[in-house]
């Protein structure tokens, strides 16, 4: 059985759509600075991967806070359960996300030390 939404139910899936779209980015700029890391790089080239992965954390802590948070479930009747599976799982996303991140930022930081010593 496939109930209609309400025109508030409807928005809020639209605006997880919206953001579930916006995860998809994070992700392919997380896979970018994962396949950088594999080539054999410069110092510069390094400290602007661990850069980027030091910004994307801080981006996806804005995002979760600003963005994912703000969808209010509680007004909604038709698509509430539904609006709040996708929430939760929008949050465990940009939770990994934010753990691949830190992970490629230590990852870039080692190679950052290597290339130092030698």
């Amino acid at each position: 059985m496939d109930r209609k939404l309400s025109v508030m139910s409807e928005g809020a899936m639209n605006s997880v759509t919206a953001l579930e779209a916006e995860v998809g980015l994070f992700t392919q700029r997380l896979a970018a600075i994962e396949r950088r890391l594999g080539d054999a790089l410069g110092r510069k080239q390094l400290a602007e991967l661990k850069q980027s992965a030091a910004q994307i954390v801080g981006q996806l802590e804005r995002f979760q806070e600003d963005r994912v948070d703000a969808i209010v479930t509680a007004d909604l009747q038709s698509g509430k359960d539904v609006v709040r599976q996708h929430r939760k799982q929008l949050t465990a996303q940009v939770s990994a996300l934010s753990e691949k991140a830190i992970a490629l930022h230590g990852a870039a930081d080692a190679a950052l030390s290597q290339h130092q010593d030698r």
